[in-house]
This record gives C-alpha cells, sequence and structure tokens, in this order.
C-alpha cells in the first residue's frame, strides 16, 4: 500500500495485492498518531479490485497511520501492512513557535530529551524533529536522529563516556522549511559499576563488593548506594555516597533473615550517573532461631537497569 496523494484534509491509497488474493475483499483502517496499540481507528471493507480510496475527513497538520488487511472467506484478517503519512497544508516562513526541547535523563552513553509542547505542530505544521550530538571538541561525527512530530522525545545513543556536547534540535516540514536551532549543552557521565556482589554476610550486616567503571575513571566523583532493608514497607530506601576510592561497603543495623535490595551507580564531578546495578542479598540466620524460624535463602542476582529507547 502507498499514498498517492495527499492534502489538507484527505489521502488516497493505491495498493497491489499478490495473486491468491486476487479476489474478495480487504480492510483499510486509518488512525491518528499518536494512539494506543489498542484503538483501531475508522476502518472500511472495500473489494480487493479497487484500484484506490481516498480517505476524507482528516486532521491537517497531524501523523496518521493506514492499514490494510488480507480479509479471508470468514470476513477474518489474515495478513497486515502498515504505513505512516503526514497530512500537510501549506506553510510560509518562518517557523515559529516550535516547542522547548529539555534533558530527560542522561547517563553514561546516552541522552534522553523530550519537547515541552507538541500542540505547536498545529500551529506550525512541522512534521519532524531533527536532533543532534556533537562532541564539543568537535571530535567523531554528529549523532543525529530524525524523529515524527507525534512522538514526545528522542533517545540519542552511543555517546561517549565522560565526554561533553553540544545538542542542537529544529523542526521542519514535508516541504522541506527548518526553524531556527535550539542548542543545550550536557556532559555525559562516567562508566556502569559490574560485578556487584557480597563477600560476607552475619544476621545484622552484609558487605559488598564491585568492580570500578571500565571506562570514565577520569570523571568519576563518587557512587551513589541506595539500599532498602525490608523490615518494613514504611522504612523505604536510603541514600550514601561512597568514595570513588572505595570498592565495598558495610550495610549494618539488619535483622537476621532480611532481605536487602541494593542499587549501585557511578556519579561524575557534574552529578550526571550511570545505569545503576542491582543486587538483592539476604542476612544470615541467627544462632537464636527457635523451630518457627523460616531458614534463610539467599536470592541474590544482579542486574543493570537500562532506560528504554523510544
Amino acid at each position: 500500500m502507498d499514498v498517492r496523494e495527499s492534502q489538507q484534509d484527505y489521502a488516497t491509497l493505491t495498493w497491489e495485492v499478490p495473486e491468491e488474493h486476487g479476489k474478495g475483499k480487504v480492510s483499510i483502517c486509518w488512525r491518528k498518531l499518536p494512539a494506543p496499540n489498542s484503538v483501531e481507528g475508522n476502518c472500511s471493507v472495500v473489494d480487493v479490485g479497487l484500484p484506490e480510496m481516498r480517505v476524507d475527513d482528516l486532521r491537517p497538520c497531524a501523523w496518521y497511520e493506514f492499514t490494510i488487511s488480507a480479509l479471508n472467506k470468514a470476513g477474518e484478517r489474515t495478513e497486515s501492512y502498515s504505513i505512516r503519512q503526514f497530512i500537510s497544508r501549506p506553510v510560509e516562513e518562518p517557523l515559529e513557535n516550535v516547542p522547548e526541547f529539555k534533558v530527560y535523563n542522561g547517563k553514561s552513553n546516552y541522552i534522553e530529551m523530550y519537547w515541552e509542547s507538541r500542540n505547536t505542530s498545529v500551529e506550525s505544521c512541522f512534521s519532524h524533529f531533527t536532533t543532534c550530538a556533537r562532541k564539543s571538541d568537535g571530535a567523531g561525527e554528529d549523532m543525529c536522529e530524525k524523529t515524527p512530530s507525534f512522538e514526545t522525545g528522542v533517545v540519542l545513543s552511543g555517546l561517549e563516556v565522560c565526554s561533553n556536547y553540544s545538542i542542537t534540535s529544529w523542526v521542519s516540514t514535508m516541504d522541506g522549511l527548518q526553524s531556527d536551532n535550539q542548542t543545550l549543552h550536557w556532559t555525559t557521565g562516567p562508566g556502569d559499576v559490574s560485578d556487584i556482589r557480597t563477600v560476607d554476610r552475619t544476621p545484622e550486616s552484609v558487605i559488598i563488593k564491585w568492580t570500578a567503571p571500565s571506562r570514565g575513571r577520569e570523571c568519576l566523583a563518587h557512587y551513589r548506594l541506595r539500599f532498602e532493608r525490608k523490615t518494613s514497607p514504611e522504612e523505604g530506601y536510603r541514600e550514601v555516597n561512597v568514595s570513588a576510592d572505595e570498592s565495598q561497603y558495610l550495610i549494618a543495623n539488619l535483622t537476621d533473615c532480611a532481605a536487602v535490595n541494593i542499587l549501585l551507580s557511578s556519579v561524575s564531578f557534574f552529578q550526571t550517573q550511570s545505569n545503576v546495578s542491582y543486587l538483592q542479598v539476604t542476612t544470615r540466620e541467627s544462632g537464636r532461631s527457635h523451630p518457627t524460624t523460616p531458614q534463610c535463602r539467599d536470592v541474590s542476582w544482579s542486574v543493570a537497569i537500562v532506560i528504554r529507547e523510544c
């Protein structure tokens, strides 16, 4: 399926169907983006032999998803194919009132940004955001992402640790008009800690140990350690900063058979944090336990928690 033509409020769809579906009907559905996967939108069932179909009453300056589905004799969908199309209208320069973009989250090797307002796309009728990251010292190539205007933000990944970046963003129309650039600056953090583990456990304490980041130690200021002692639901997490020269920490004042959730990350001098390493460990059973005390089980593991890319 393809969009042969689109104007301010309609789109004309064309398609080619394999010979095995040369007779019968197809379902054509369309929905405005963004939309949850559960929202199907509007649909029409047409003869597969029709050369094209016009979809009217579309909203200008918006993205739509069009889906064609083959139907079997029972009217059930068997195969589907989707495309996205921006419904444009004439735009005059300059592009004004464009959204401001900000850093939502930044780690060792990626920066996640968002645009503060998306409704302005209707006023300016821009179809895409383009965002580029460039090292402040000019080394390497620019890393750019072009994002449809219905998206909430973008993730620039694969960045170098402990590096200063200039982040530039602009919007553009389907006709190639561009807004003025917006630029901000961000410094990535040190690398992730690894091999977080326990080296000693008692009924009242645990000692954890880890391996320092293999990359980015030059900007490592300290480690951020958060731990939750499962003695009561209200206690929550406690947080301490551990010197960059240290590679182990004693968590004391625990009770026997207590599950301790531990989150550890490295932090730069600019307070940029690495990805988080996670460990759960259980203190040992006290020798004074009575027959009704359950036997302690060590259920520790270690994983890296990484923010999802859009």
